[in-house]
């Protein structure tokens, strides 16, 4: 075998040798991408199961790692949380996660997620509770913007800054203790019924300015965007819906009742 054949068939080697790596790597590529995917979509595949019995806590203190961004079930949620509080839906389901006014767990999204009744107490519970905090958290940010607001005519404007953090500290506070309560497919689906509106503007993830007028018996409301005060959700509502959106945040001005109408403790 002369010299130069003995070149060609080893270049021809080398060349098989390149493509099957090649054609190994994008096989890996492609089943990493489609993992990502699964995870986009809620189908949500953990990267690895969680050890039982783990503490979180000595996640939080270092002892434990946590999953890398994009391969855990709670940053698939968060993203998911981020999309419902700029008014994008992954998912289009007939149900919501909590019923108005804080009343607890929506009766469709427990039966959507299949949860026991010991489940369904659970989560209900967590709700409740954290609905009770943000409201106390939404009336100590609410400001009398006095410039718009008229005591003649009984026109009150109110302005409720966003949070800082965007409402965070309660949308992790959610995904904390629901993940104590159910398995990860369950609060996947729970999940897809969260909406920015049920929660006070995302647990103040947007500013909120709400007006009341005097003699009428309805408010208008307005969610803005705190970083282009663009509105993204705006409307007039009956008064004695107030507590169905807003809870029992702060009092309604008695100017803005007629004369008959008792007032809402």
């Amino acid at each position: 075998m002369s010299n130069l054949t003995k070149l060609f068939l080893g270049v021809a080697f080398v060349s098989l040798l390149v493509a099957g790596y090649q054609a190994h790597e994008a096989t890996g590529l492609r089943a990493e991408n489609q993992l990502l995917d699964q995870e986009a979509l809620g189908r949500i595949v953990p990267a690895r199961p969680s050890p039982k019995g783990v503490d979180r806590r000595r996640r939080e203190s270092g002892e434990l790692s946590e999953e890398k961004p994009g391969h855990t079930v709670d940053e698939a949620l968060r993203r998911q949380i981020e999309m419902a509080d700029h008014g994008t839906h992954e998912y289009h389901v007939d149900y919501v996660l909590m019923e108005k006014g804080g009343q607890g767990l929506s009766p469709k999204a427990a039966k959507a997620a299949g949860l026991t009744p010991e489940e369904e107490r659970h989560v209900d519970e967590i709700l409740k509770r954290i609905w009770n905090d943000a409201t106390e958290d939404f009336a100590r940010r609410a400001e009398l913007v006095e410039a718009e607001s008229e005591e003649k005519t009984g026109r009150r404007v109110y302005l409720i800054p966003a949070r800082p953090d965007r409402g965070w500290e309660f949308k992790n506070q959610l995904l904390d203790e629901l993940a104590d309560a159910v398995a990860a497919s369950k609060r996947a689906i729970l999940m897809r019924g969260y909406q920015c509106d049920e929660f006070l503007a995302g647990f103040g993830a947007q500013d909120v300015r709400i007006e009341f007028t005097a003699g009428e018996k309805k408010f208008t409301f307005a969610y803005l965007n705190p970083l282009d005060g663009e509105a993204t959700l705006f409307g007039s509502v009956a008064l004695d819906r107030f507590n169905d959106q807003f809870g029992n945040s702060f009092e309604i001005p008695a100017a803005a009742k007629s004369e008959e109408e008792p007032e809402n403790d």
